[in-house]
């Protein structure tokens, strides 16, 4: 049901926007509970929920840093230089092809490197309700690459741990990422 809205939703958050009334909130995940008792359970780990192994890229994801449907994340010039191989030079980019965790359905992307020291990747999983979150990376060769959004509200204690290792900041309030 809440596809059929989808387009209604867009078109008053665009609306929003550019009225400058729009306002950013932290979606919660709803309580879940155990048949007639109404005992809180913790969410189920997904059956494509990723390990994050030695050589993953972990990046932060801020609330306001987004596109009008918070598709697009920016990768800080060093990370992309050093995890997906971009080329160190404004206006570089490189075709990389990512798949969500747990699914076959990837699609191949163009990265490009922006005079404000970021690259850009939009990601048709992600929404602005989903922030924050941290968005892990796992080279599955050359250019392919698989990626998990691990959102805060709906894994804070992996949110906080995956969160915690990223260690490169370029200022205080910039976006966290770490190579693991």
């Amino acid at each position: 049901m809440l596809d059929n809205y989808e387009p209604e939703r867009r078109a008053f958050a665009g609306k929003r926007s550019s009225a400058g009334t729009f306002t950013w909130s932290m979606r919660e995940a709803p309580p879940q509970t155990s048949g007639a008792r109404g005992l809180r359970r913790a969410p189920k780990r997904p059956r494509h929920t990723m390990v994050a192994q030695t050589g993953d890229l972990v990046v932060e994801v801020m609330p306001l840093e987004t596109g009008l449907d918070g598709k697009q994340i920016q990768l800080h010039k060093a990370a992309a230089v050093q995890y997906f191989r971009l080329r160190n030079q404004m206006g570089a980019s490189r075709q990389v092809t990512l798949t969500p965790a747990g699914s076959s359905a990837s699609r191949t992307l163009t990265m490009t490197l922006f005079g404000n020291n970021t690259a850009r990747l939009s990601l048709h999983e992600l929404d602005y309700r989903d922030r924050p979150c941290v968005v892990v990376f796992h080279s599955k060769g050359q250019t392919k690459y698989e990626f998990e959004i691990v959102q805060q509200s709906i894994f804070p204690v992996r949110y906080r741990t995956l969160l915690g290792r990223c260690t490169n900041q370029t200022r205080q309030g910039s976006r966290r990422w770490t190579i693991i």
